[in-house]
């Protein structure tokens, strides 16, 4: 109970106690894993000291905490990192490699080769993390053909080099049926990659059939699985499913691949047993989009995903009914990606293209009277979802919230896509419009939840749509400052509906969920800020810990994020951004 003091009150004279506390005493603690980080601390490890010795027989702590203890400046102690890979060792395949991106960053650190050695053992053991282990050491590492050579930083080299190394050292460990594995999985890949480069040159309105006409040649094999969700093998694809995507410059592809769950237990290419071959014969098939990407870096994409399905399982285990659905990204190389497209989902934009009206008019028409139990459950799980993506959103500074990028499942459930904007970027820089509002929380979202809201700031926001803002210098930070157009009083629940103020309820209860387990959310953060993504400035850890309030009492955090609630309703500037994506990229609000 009084480790966790610290997350109720964060005051530093407990911590410092805590500390004191741990090191006096470390000799009867050892079985108590949550303790281990008051012992470790900075100044612990810079000055060595001896109760450091204790770390050889202490119980195995987090995987979060693992990372922290293999970053700087931890890892600089030998006992530290040692404790750290035993940590590692306790946690299977499929749990570790959920922090690939983090340890292949930590390997700038590893000058005793402790994590290089443990991540050979494990690809020795299984098929499945040597395969994601490569992908993710593909994408750090620079080709030789690589254009964009100006754009490397120091940093860049440093880890190309040490992915380069121990992608040779990989191979050499693999025996010949697990070098058929990859040869096959990786092969064919590498040809759909293929394929989206060569469409390039090809004429616009000719791609899409030209794409068809090229997958039509290419045969599925038995062990093929989308490197997005390893859980599931490939069947076949279906070519005249093939389209081409609008790009700039590149030609991203979506390809349906018709997959069926393996029995779970499996590793990749590993016999099914009589009994699971029947179990496996039984299993229906389905259809998993995945969309293509080359030229862009989705790394970003990736972490916020990876960090939004933490949220989600904060949010699970203590069973609070908040929906997140977090897509799943990898980096197959540099600047190459595989996106898994959301099921049974339309953006908000295309949505306009097919009924008139807003959200609580299309809810009408998909589900049916407002009285109905059908529209109660599709709005419950709307504002389920949108409390979560909300909470998400603020601590993960989430921007560019237009329509494109907000979907409406089957179900009723707002799901946020594409996370190009996180942290301390957003579009317009400093002056951007977004940047004064916490998330987005629009009239049509505040009518669907059963506000009585009127049209007058939407209509106000379409005549100041072209309000130049680039004199107004605004933190990117939105905790920072005053967010908001004519900022209403503090939200009363008496004067709002009642899934209005099950939404706030929500917000409040994700929101103290989660501050819960700030530790690792930063942790994972931090250990990616070596990696240099432009999504993070100078005080990105700070502008963090500020968002989730890290310094003030329980009750004082509940009402911190009230006041963003408050702040977010009805903001004129997120219809003023809406407008601007309209009216420059077709994106309809």
């Amino acid at each position: 109970m009084a480790l966790r003091l610290p997350i109720r009150f964060p005051i530093d004279i407990i911590r410092i106690e805590l500390q004191r506390y741990v090191k006096e005493c470390a000799a009867t603690l050892v079985d108590i894993p949550d303790a281990v980080t008051y012992l470790v601390t900075p100044f612990n490890v810079e000055n060595n000291i001896d109760e450091l010795k204790y770390l050889l027989n202490w119980s195995p702590a987090t995987l979060s905490v693992a990372l922290t203890f293999l970053n700087v400046p931890y890892v600089q102690s030998p006992l530290v990192a040692q404790f750290a890979i035993r940590t590692l060792r306790k946690f299977s395949p499929e749990a570790v490699v959920f922090y690939l991106p983090q340890l292949v960053q930590c390997l700038r650190h590893d000058h005793r080769g402790l994590l290089k050695r443990f991540l050979l053992n494990i690809s020795k053991r299984s098929v499945m993390f040597a395969h994601q282990l490569i992908w993710t050491l593909r994408t750090e590492m620079i080709p030789s053909d690589y254009e964009e050579t100006e754009h490397l930083k120091p940093a860049d080299m440093e880890i190309s080099s040490l992915c380069e190394s121990l992608n040779a050292e990989v191979f050499k460990i693999l025996d010949e049926r697990q070098l058929a594995l990859y040869e096959e999985e990786f092969g064919f890949f590498d040809q759909l990659n293929k394929i989206s480069g060569d469409l390039i040159p090809v004429e616009k309105e000719s791609r899409t059939m030209r794409l068809q006409e090229a997958m039509a040649i290419i045969s599925t094999t038995a062990n093929l699985y989308p490197p997005t969700d390893t859980r599931y093998q490939i069947i076949d694809f279906e070519p005249k499913g093939c389209i081409t995507l609008k790009s700039a410059k590149k030609v991203p592809i979506l390809v349906p691949f018709v997959v069926k769950e393996r029995p779970r237990g499996l590793d990749i290419g590993q016999e099914f047993s009589e009994r699971e071959k029947q179990v496996y014969a039984m299993t229906l098939p389905e259809v998993r989009n995945l969309i293509f990407k080359m030229g862009d870096d989705c790394r970003q994409d990736q972490l916020a995903l990876q960090i939004i399905s933490m949220f989600k399982q904060i949010f699970k285990r203590l069973e609070l009914p908040l929906y997140l659905y977090p897509y799943r990204v990898i980096t197959t190389g540099r600047d190459m990606g595989i996106i898994e497209c959301v099921p049974n989902s339309k953006s908000r934009h295309d949505l306009g293209g097919v009924t008139e009206g807003d959200l609580y008019d299309y809810f009408i028409k998909k589900y049916g009277h407002e009285n109905t139990i059908e529209f109660q459950q599709a709005r419950k799980n709307f504002i389920e979802s949108m409390a979560a993506y909300s909470v998400v959103s603020y601590i993960l500074n989430i921007k560019d919230r237009h329509n494109g990028n907000l979907l409406v499942d089957e179900d009723g459930h707002l799901i946020h896509i594409d996370f190009g904007f996180i942290f301390d970027i957003a579009p317009g820089g400093n002056y951007g419009i977004e940047v004064r509002v916490p998330f987005k929380l629009t009239y049509e979202m505040l009518l669907l939840m059963g506000e009585n809201v009127s049209k007058e700031k939407q209509q106000q926001a379409k005549q100041q749509s072209m309000i130049p803002t680039q004199n107004v210098s605004l933190s990117m930070d939105p905790s920072a400052h005053s967010v908001g157009f004519d900022v209403a009083e503090p939200i009363q629940a008496q004067d709002h509906s009642e899934p209005f103020n099950l939404f706030v309820d929500l917000v409040v209860r994700g929101f103290l969920a989660s501050r819960d387990h700030m530790d690792s959310i930063v942790s994972i953060v931090e250990v990616m800020l070596q990696s240099e993504l432009p999504c993070f400035k100078q005080d990105a850890i700070k502008n963090l810990k500020a968002r989730f309030c890290a310094d003030k009492p329980e009750k004082e955090a509940a009402r911190f994020i009230r006041e963003k609630v408050t702040a977010s309703y009805q903001n004129i500037w997120s219809v003023v951004y809406d407008k601007y994506q309209q009216k420059f990229e077709g994106v309809m609000c």
